[in-house]
């Protein structure tokens, strides 16, 4: 399992972004989510509240919810990635280059997992380490009428607050996740729309 970098280069938006979007669009996502998905254990507490608890940003380490990532090729030949961290008025928290540091063989949805390591970390930084998935679908696909490409992530300081000696995951429930900006308005309400088994919207209900 390779770090594919080109997958990786670009701009990246925080799921909770769409989340706690006041846009008409997207809001009617979220309620007829909230209709559709009543009844089913696992949004017992409501739709929203489930992601908002699952893809949160927000650790005991990291007290900033994150906008988004800028992600650049750093070093092609030696597969190194720079990562700016990002805040909601895009000001940039960190900035770090990461090299793969080991596969996970369960990770995220029990699949194998790249774990990022920052070879030039701020002691104390909460970004030190980053366990992700690979972004599906590629990002090209959205121009054939695909979905936007998106992956799961996990972010510490330190490499045990991600996995534990066993291989296990430290919280399998934590499915922070980013989103490609390189989309519109239709894509990002059609990525929450399939999310929850909704038909995809060939247009917007409401005008922007």
């Amino acid at each position: 399992m390779e770090l594919d970098i080109k997958e990786w280069i670009g701009q990246w938006d925080n799921f909770e972004n769409y989340i706690n979007s006041h846009d008409k669009n997207m809001l009617a996502c979220w309620e007829e989510a909230e209709s559709i998905c009543q009844g089913i254990p696992m949004f017992s507490k409501g739709v929203k509240a489930f992601w908002q608890q699952s893809c949160k940003t927000i650790t005991e380490e990291n007290s900033i919810q994150i906008y988004g990532w800028n992600i650049k090729e750093s070093n092609k030949e030696k597969g190194i990635l720079t990562i700016e961290w990002l805040t909601f008025d895009k000001q940039i928290i960190e900035v770090f280059d990461y090299i793969l540091d080991s596969i996970v063989e369960k990770g995220l949805e029990s699949k194998p997992n790249y774990l990022l390591r920052a070879i030039n970390g701020r002691e104390g930084s909460p970004f030190t380490y980053i366990l992700a998935m690979h972004p599906m679908p590629e990002r090209s696909s959205i121009k054939e009428g695909g979905l936007l490409s998106h992956f799961h992530f996990q972010f510490a300081g330190s490499l045990d607050k991600l996995v534990c000696d066993d291989g296990k995951l430290a919280k399998p429930m934590w499915y922070a996740t980013m989103c490609s900006a390189d989309v519109d308005l239709l894509d990002q309400c059609n990525i929450v729309r399939v999310l929850h088994r909704l038909p995809r919207w060939d247009k917007l209900i409401y005008e922007l």
